[in-house]
């Protein structure tokens, strides 16, 4: 023992009056040395320390001056003095042992440090244990503030749907669905935005996600028509800037704006789809419609595709003149023929050998086997002496005498 004192050993010292039943001269040994957690447990566990008021009021001065609230509150405890129990387990944030102190002594102060504690717990970004602890001192909303920093996004379900409706909830909705939408969490979702009033968002999630049916039912049963309408044209024009056309022509059809969808297919010159939506919207403007746009594709040297336009709209002369305007003949008569018959096919050969060398146009017509009637046409039109250069070529033909004829009646008409 004197080594130990000696060497200043005095918690150790202490230890050994304390087995020898020498609880004053331990106690005075663990103050020395500073035990102090040593020294508030001896004193509790002996009651004749506990007698000795100076002795523990020196203990517990020692003990609050260096903020052992804990082992402060255990000796008022001992000594049946609740409040200053109390009092310390609060400053200690020994929260479980304040509140099981109030379960037994003052059970209306529960409440009050299940908050505290909450509190203690979300100030220290322990916000996940701090729900429960909210929950129990019914701060629905600081819980519901504590789920939501703890991203504990279910409960949050739970908890805002037992707010008070007299209080703001909207922009808790409005979190929690903004976190089931981008979760795709949809239906969730849906429900936290409806039951904020948030039906505009609500609708904007669903066309965000290509849901459009669910987008417009929602829309249409909350939302005037005028908003509705807005909203979703200004979301097929995004679609459409996108080149998402399909999708942005179902919005276009959702708000019964088939023009805007007819127009938007034409400025992206998808005219399969434009007449589609022609066809079954404007059936009166089909032929208009085919006829503007063969102007439009022939003026964009795009004769293929006009040929196609022209026909549809029933106006085979328009695309046979096409052809006529860019000298390709062989189309010119090819279309004349399908289209018109024989009679115009036979008029366009006609036509075509005419912008032919003499020799070059006989050839022609001998391979249509239009000579002959050629002649004859060109004498009925008073083209004299493109009739007298085919007649030329008939001589192997027919007889001399007939040849001879039909130049007879050639000059006969014009001497």
């Amino acid at each position: 023992m004197s080594l130990l004192l000696r060497t200043g050993q005095n918690e150790k010292a202490g230890q050994v009056f304390e087995k020898q039943g020498n609880y004053e001269k331990a106690m005075t040994l663990y103050l020395k040395s500073n035990c102090f957690v040593r020294a508030s447990s001896l004193l509790i566990q002996h009651k004749e320390l506990l007698n000795d008021s100076g002795l523990v009021a020196n203990v517990l001065k020692i003990l609050l001056k260096h903020e052992l609230y804990e082992s402060c509150a255990e000796i008022y405890e001992k000594l049946q003095k609740s409040s200053l129990a109390m009092e310390c387990y609060q400053k200690g944030k020994v929260w479980s042992k304040a509140i099981a102190l109030a379960r037994s002594v003052e059970p209306e102060k529960v409440v009050q440090l299940e908050e505290e504690w909450g509190d203690h717990l979300y100030e220290n970004k322990q916000m996940d244990a701090a729900i429960n602890h909210y929950i129990e001192a019914g701060r629905t909303r600081k819980a519901l503030d504590a789920a939501i920093g703890a991203r504990q996004w279910k409960k949050a379900v739970h908890i805002v749907q037992v707010l008070d409706e007299s209080e703001s909830t909207e922009k808790y909705y409005q979190t929690i669905g903004n976190h089931f939408a981008s979760a795709r969490d949809y239906s969730t979702a849906e429900k936290m935005y409806v039951n904020a009033g948030l039906y505009k968002e609500a609708a904007e999630m669903y066309n965000e996600a290509g849901q459009w049916e669910k987008a417009y039912s929602l829309a249409s049963r909350f939302l005037d028509r005028s908003e509705v309408s807005e909203m979703y044209l200004k979301q097929a024009e995004q679609l459409e800037n996108a080149g998402k056309y399909r999708d942005a022509e179902k919005l276009y059809l959702s708000v019964d704006a088939p023009d805007l969808a007819i127009a938007m297919y034409k400025r992206a010159d998808q005219y399969d789809n434009m007449v589609r939506l022609v066809e079954k919207f404007h059936p009166d403007l089909l032929q208009t419609t085919h006829l503007h746009l063969g102007q439009q594709l022939e003026t964009q040297g795009k004769h293929r595709a006009a040929e196609v336009h022209y026909l549809a709209a029933g106006d085979w002369k328009s695309a046979m003149n096409m052809y006529r305007g860019l000298s390709m003949w062989e189309e010119a008569y090819r279309v004349a023929k399908q289209s018109g018959g024989a009679a115009a096919a036979n008029q366009v050969a006609f036509l075509w050998a005419r912008t032919l060398s003499i020799e070059s146009a006989i050839k022609l017509l001998n391979k249509f086997g239009l000579l002959e009637s050629c002649v004859d046409y060109a004498c009925e039109t008073y083209q004299f002496d493109f009739a007298f250069q085919l007649c030329k070529s008939l001589t192997s033909k027919f007889r001399k005498e007939d040849t001879g004829g039909v130049c007879h009646e050639a000059h006969t008409r014009n001497p």
